[in-house]
């Protein structure tokens, strides 16, 4: 699901072996200018993050950083592409521990939106 004001982005994927109802949340910006500044912003701040880079994740060629902040992971990241396959779906370690992997064992899930 996407809406445009404000803006959100919903993305649901199934994960049966997931242990935390959450995985992780997205902050999308519009370009890689604006990833840089809030990787800035947010080092800054003194949160911990790890610099992902460009990478095929969930059907898109993305530019993303990681970030740590309360009981959550976070990524930001901007959409540079369209790509053709889901490739793996996002699966945070720990941001301190640099062990940000993908993990091939989820499956995405169809959902229809009705009015």
């Amino acid at each position: 699901f996407a809406i445009e004001n404000p803006p959100l982005k919903l993305v649901l994927i199934e994960n049966p072996t997931a242990t935390d109802s959450i995985n992780h949340m997205g902050v999308e910006v519009q370009s890689i200018d604006e990833v840089r500044a809030e990787h800035e912003r947010i080092t800054g701040a003194g949160l911990p993050t790890w610099v992902e880079g460009e990478t095929t994740c969930c059907y898109a060629v993305q530019e993303k950083f990681w970030v740590e902040g309360g009981d959550h992971r976070y990524e930001v990241y901007t959409v540079l592409a369209d790509a053709e396959q889901m490739k793996n779906t996002p699966k945070i370690a720990d941001v301190r521990s640099a062990e940000v992997c993908c993990a091939p064992d989820t499956q995405s899930v169809n959902i229809t939106a009705q009015r």
